[in-house]
């Protein structure tokens, strides 16, 4: 059973304003919010401690999370931790199944059966035919291997016949029923196709009180990041707000004339009321008493073996990500102590492909979750990885953060100097001339005391995160975009 958010003893204030297709003045207190999630669950991960924090008010909102996939398991994967937060916050679920028109609703529970299945788990058949004929991948458990990569190499094929029956849910239809005064919107979300995206953004763009673009990852990592609104026409439309982490930005000169709608709000998972309650709510993970650890670990996204260099700088090839995996064992095995490891996968990581990774790092052994990042944080002792903006997500806990040397890590360097000065600054980062084992090592036995209440990663990320992010983040959200009506 989760602990219950606190009550805060405030309320959120909206002034009161007509919704449009209602022509009904709503009561101030009355707030519906919406988040939509078009991607990932990676999504939801600035959004719930705000969640949580609205869910403890004296007048909470009505709060709904829609994920835009065919049945949410596409996208939540094996985790289920994204819906035990939500539901103890009162945050209700939704996705497209539930957008089943008429007679449609019927076969809800065949459709859920049938489109279950992530993206990210389809494999064409020419990475399917190097996962089997690969040498570092033949052995004993090749006939289950050939099977799992025949489904996955199918569930390709299938997926056309899922975008046949995404015309079906009446999407906007949905949503204007939920008739929500604010949505959430991660800040990329132009670049991901899904059913109905034109129609969807006319209806943020003419009919919804405020449109929140939330950060997409815990921070940004140039200094200009921006991604319009939409793809063509008003790339911010006067109802919609964007929302930075980093103060360090400057994305605010890209629409000089829209200067007011982009706001500094920094990352509501700083907040030490968040943490605590998901340390209240948090359970060992390994609790036999041998292990004297806990760790963590960031995975990132990899390509099928004999598939092309990706020329994403921030995607490894399949041998990068076996070496990553690899080095991280042998160095924690160095440390004399017993730690258990729980991998926390990129979203769109192909589960087929990272079991047989796994499997030829030696790190078979590992747990992996699929769950919110900070709630996996709340029950370890250490976060280990290299680059990704989440590892910043484990200093509010106050654990040590292991960055290890990457590709990833310089480049990020290259196109922003400020990124360099924030993670070269964190008390565990592994620098050129120091050997990862030895910094783990360090970081190992640190973990094993007692936790500490303020670190020096904290003061340091003080320089480049504003304080009181969730206040900042209510304060936006009361705000009346240009152009509203009352």
């Amino acid at each position: 059973m989760l602990p219950p958010p606190r009550r805060c003893g405030c309320r959120l204030a909206f002034e009161v304003r007509r919704y449009p297709d209602r022509g009904n003045l709503r009561r101030k207190g009355a707030v519906r919010i919406v988040q939509l999630v078009v991607k990932n669950p990676s999504e939801l991960d600035f959004s719930l401690p705000l969640l949580w924090h609205l869910g403890s008010l004296d007048d909470p909102p009505e709060m709904h999370v829609v994920y835009l996939a065919a049945d949410r398991a596409q996208m939540l994967r094996t985790g289920h931790g994204y819906t035990a937060i939500l539901r103890s916050i009162g945050v209700k679920e939704l996705d497209l199944a539930d957008f089943l028109p008429g007679r449609a609703h019927r076969l809800e529970r065949a459709w859920r059966s049938a489109f279950k299945k992530s993206y990210s788990d389809e494999l064409s058949i020419r990475e399917g035919l190097a996962a089997l004929l690969g040498p570092r991948l033949r052995g004993p458990d090749t006939p289950g291997a050939a099977i799992r990569t025949a489904r996955a190499v199918l569930d390709r094929a299938r997926r056309k016949v899922e975008h046949v029956a995404l015309r079906l849910p009446d999407v906007v239809g949905g949503l204007r029923e939920l008739a929500p005064d604010v949505v959430l919107l991660g800040n990329r979300r132009a670049v991901t196709p899904f059913p109905g995206h034109d129609e969807l953004f006319a209806w943020l763009r003419d009919e919804v009180p405020l449109v929140a673009l939330v950060p997409h990852a815990a921070h940004e990592t140039t200094l200009r990041e921006f991604t319009p609104f939409q793809d063509e026409g008003d790339p911010l439309p006067p109802n919609v707000d964007f929302w930075i982490t980093l103060e360090q930005t400057h994305t605010a000169e890209i629409l000089p004339e829209r200067a007011e709608q982009f706001a500094v709000v920094g990352n509501p998972g700083f907040d030490r009321g968040w943490v605590e309650w998901l340390r209240r709510r948090a359970t060992r993970a390994d609790p036999r008493p041998s292990v004297r650890a806990h760790c963590v670990v960031l995975g990132r996204k990899f390509h099928a073996p004999g598939a092309p260099r990706p020329s994403d700088p921030f995607t490894l090839s399949y041998e990068e990500g076996v070496a990553y995996f690899s080095s991280i064992s042998e160095s924690l095995a160095t440390t004399g102590h017993e730690v258990a490891v729980t991998l926390k996968p990129h979203p769109s990581t192909n589960a087929f492909l990272l079991d047989r990774a796994l499997t030829e790092a030696g790190c078979e052994h590992w747990r992996t979750s699929f769950d919110p990042l900070a709630a996996l944080v709340a029950e370890a002792d250490l976060l280990v990885g290299m680059f990704s903006t989440a590892l910043i997500l484990g200093v509010p806990f106050g654990i040590p953060v292991v960055v290890l040397p990457s590709r990833v890590q310089t480049f990020v360097e290259q196109e922003w100097g400020v990124m360099r000065e924030l993670y070269r600054g964190l008390e565990h980062f592994v620098g050129e001339t120091q050997a990862p084992a030895s910094v783990l090592g360090a970081a190992v036995e640190q973990a094993r005391g007692a936790r500490r209440a303020e670190t020096p990663d904290m003061r340091h990320l003080a320089r480049f995160l504003p304080d009181s992010p969730l206040e900042r983040c209510v304060e936006r959200l009361a705000r009346t975009p240009a152009g509203a009506s009352g």
